[in-house]
């Protein structure tokens, strides 16, 4: 695992006994300072148990001592590539022992190399991309898995079987070769594609707080991108937070207007939730022409259809839905994560027999 010096202030703390005790077993640490706790509290970032905070008061004598060392760790840390390992002693509920901190420099240089490939290995990845965009993806598969038995450190090579483990349903294995993608290149131009990949992943695996840090990770490279915006407006509505994923669906939306998507179903689901139906079906009317063979669409816009009045043609978008029967009112409130005005829509135009 490999941490970067400039973030290491972000994980939880060690207390200062087990600092000096980590010390003297002739361990590396690494000190955060906070500016305004200075007279009375000194951490070390050394946990890395997710929510841990054990800080405790260090004692007046050792103030000096503390600050000695937080300067000469920091001195350190500007001149050096990378801390020794460090030993987490017994605060991280995280048993991971060998740790190496390195230089942003260093990691990007890491990155760098390893999403490099030359010679037979070149050969391979191009033909396995070339399969890949054919859908032969079982060939394709193979060829990446035999990519990696040459190649183990070449990141894109997990990436890309990732890919496909999502595309047959393997999410663990998917989640597991992503990783290790972002660990072998982790400041590489494309990982933030990586960490967005992952975090739909574990959405698939019903992991939404994963996925929500995954999408907050590649949001550091893009933050703006409607991908990532839309991919947090997905999560902030399953918490029934539908104002914010609103709005996280219009900075989509705007940032490019002219290429329609299938997030803007979503986001026009939440223009009828917040009162405005002539919006919504306009947006989800330019969804459905792009996307013409999706009954959720079309079964959308004829409850939006009916719930205004236009019978006729709430009844011409009911005719595009494939298998309408299986939208029963339990399908729908169990199966479907829509606002729920949309819902209600949907489950009035169903109860009415002249649609079945």
């Amino acid at each position: 695992m490999f941490v970067s010096t400039a973030a290491a202030c972000r994980f939880p703390s060690l207390c200062m006994s087990c600092f000096w005790r980590s010390w003297k077993r002739r361990y590396c640490c690494i000190l955060d300072f906070h500016p305004q706790t200075f007279k009375t509290q000194y951490k070390s970032t050394l946990c890395c148990a997710a929510g841990r905070n054990s800080s405790v008061q260090s004692p007046p004598k050792y103030r000096l001592k503390n600050i000695a060392w937080l300067l000469t760790v920091f001195v350190i840390s500007l001149y050096s590539d990378y801390f020794r390992d460090v030993d987490i002693c017994q605060c991280s509920e995280y048993k991971q022992s060998d740790i190496i901190y390195l230089s942003s420099e260093t990691q990007r240089q890491k990155s760098l190399e390893n999403t490099r490939i030359t010679g037979n290995g070149a050969k391979i990845f191009a033909k396995a991309k070339t399969l890949a965009a054919r859908e032969d993806y079982s060939t394709a598969q193979k060829l990446y898995q035999q990519l990696i038995q040459e190649a183990p450190n070449f990141a894109p090579a997990y990436s890309n079987l990732a890919n496909i483990e999502v595309i047959f349903g393997n999410y663990s294995e998917a989640v597991n070769n992503y990783t290790r993608a972002i660990e072998l290149a982790p400041l590489s131009d494309d990982t933030w594609i990586v960490y967005l990949n992952r975090a739909n992943t574990w959405i698939a695996l019903g992991n939404n707080a994963k996925a929500m840090a995954d999408v907050q990770q590649a949001a550091q490279g893009r933050p703006k991108d409607p991908l990532i915006l839309s991919t947090r407006a997905l999560l902030l509505s399953y918490e029934g937070k539908w104002d914010e994923a609103f709005e996280q669906y219009q900075n989509a939306v705007n940032s490019r207007p002219d290429q329609v998507q299938p997030f803007w179903f979503n986001y026009g689901m939440l223009l009828f939730e917040r009162g405005k139906p002539f919006e919504a079906r306009s947006i989800i009317y330019r969804v459905a022409q792009k996307y013409p063979k999706q009954s959720d669409i079309h079964i959308v816009l004829a409850g939006i259809e009916y719930s205004q009045g236009h019978v006729s043609t709430a009844k011409s978008q009911w005719k595009l839905v494939e298998d309408p029967k299986r939208y029963t009112p339990s399908y729908v409130q169990t199966e479907k994560r829509w606002p729920p005005k949309v819902k209600a829509a949907v489950e009035s135009l169903i109860q009415v027999s002249s649609f079945q």
